[in-house]
C-alpha cells in the first residue's frame, strides 16, 4: 500500500488473466485519460513567439533588429494563444509514451497509441517532464478533472530515473525491478564482503540435482510433469561443511511453504 497513492487504493478495476502490475497501472491510467477526453481536454492561453505575416500582440523589437534579413516581411511577434499544449496534457503525453515503451499487452498498447495520437493531433508537444514540473501543477475549477491522472503521472514519473550505460542513457522503471532478486543480490554481496576474506566460498542460485523424480501422466499421452530445478539462493561452504540460506523479501512471518522450501534445499546438500 505504500507503493500506490492512497486515493487509488479504493478504486475497483477489473484485471484480466495474466495482468501484471504494469498492466493494471496502464488500465487505470487509460481509464482516467479516457474520462478526461470524454468531457473535453483542458486548454489555456500560452505565450507564442513567431514570425507572422501581420503584427499580432507585442512586436519583438530586439529580435527583429537582430534578424539577418535585410527586408523584414514577417516580423517577430509575441502573443497569447488558446492552446491544448499545456503542462497538464504534456504530462499525460509523456507518461503515455513511458508506458508505451514498457507495456507488451497489445490491447493496452492500442489504447495508449490512440491517446498519444489524439494528443499529438491537438498540438500537444512531447517534452521530457520532470517530477518538479508535474508537482507544480495548480488545480482549479477548469482543470479539476485532471486531479486523478495528475497523481498517477506523479507516481509514474517519480519511479523513473536515468542511469549511464556506456555513452547512452536508458530509462529504468523502478516498478519493473524484481525486489526479491534485488534483495537476494544485496544479501549475497553483503555475505561475500565479510566471509570470502575469511576463507569461505559463497555461491548463489547454483543449480543442483533434483531429489524428485519425474512422474508420468498416463491419462493422455504419457507426458512427464516438469519438476522445478533446485536452486538455493545462497550456499556458504568451508572445510566440507555447507550452510544453505533462502532469502525472502517480505514483511510477514515465514510460511510453512518457506520452511518446506528451505528443507528441500538442505536435503540436496545433506
Amino acid at each position: 500500500s505504500e507503493m500506490v497513492p492512497v486515493q487509488f487504493l479504493d478504486i475497483v478495476l477489473k484485471s484480466k488473466p495474466g495482468d501484471t502490475f504494469l498492466d493494471l497501472l496502464s488500465r487505470l491510467f487509460i481509464q482516467d485519460v479516457n474520462s478526461i477526453i470524454a468531457t473535453g481536454i483542458y486548454r489555456n492561453y500560452i505565450s507564442v513567439s513567431e514570425e507572422t505575416t501581420s503584427i499580432k500582440g507585442r512586436l519583438l523589437i530586439v529580435k527583429n533588429i537582430r534578424s539577418s534579413k535585410f527586408i523584414i516581411t514577417k516580423p517577430w511577434c509575441e502573443y497569447d494563444e488558446l492552446s491544448f499544449d499545456v503542462i497538464e496534457n504534456q504530462c499525460i503525453l509523456f507518461c503515455t509514451n513511458i508506458l508505451l515503451g514498457m507495456v507488451v499487452n497489445n490491447e493496452l498498447r492500442k489504447q495508449l497509441v490512440t491517446i498519444r495520437n489524439m494528443l499529438l493531433s491537438q498540438g500537444v508537444t512531447l517534452n521530457e517532464i520532470k517530477f518538479y514540473d508535474v508537482n507544480n501543477i495548480m488545480l482549479q475549477r477548469l482543470n479539476k478533472t485532471y486531479e486523478s491522472v495528475i497523481e498517477l503521472c506523479k507516481f509514474i514519473i517519480s519511479r523513473f530515473w536515468y542511469q549511464d550505460f556506456s555513452e547512452n542513457k536508458f530509462p529504468i522503471p523502478a516498478f519493473f525491478i524484481d525486489m526479491n532478486i534485488l534483495f537476494q543480490e544485496f544479501v549475497v554481496n553483503l555475505i561475500k564482503s565479510e566471509l570470502i576474506k575469511k576463507g569461505f566460498s559463497v555461491s548463489s542460485q547454483e543449480k543442483n540435482p533434483n531429489i524428485l523424480e519425474k512422474i508420468l501422466q498416463y491419462d493422455i499421452d504419457e507426458k512427464s510433469l516438469d519438476v522445478p530445478p533446485i536452486k538455493p539462493d545462497i550456499i556458504i561452504q568451508k572445510n566440507n561443511k555447507k550452510l544453505v540460506i533462502d532469502t525472502k523479501y517480505k514483511e510477514d512471518e515465514p510460511t510453512s511453504g518457506d520452511f518446506y522450501q528451505a528443507t528441500a534445499y538442505s536435503l540436496v546438500h545433506d
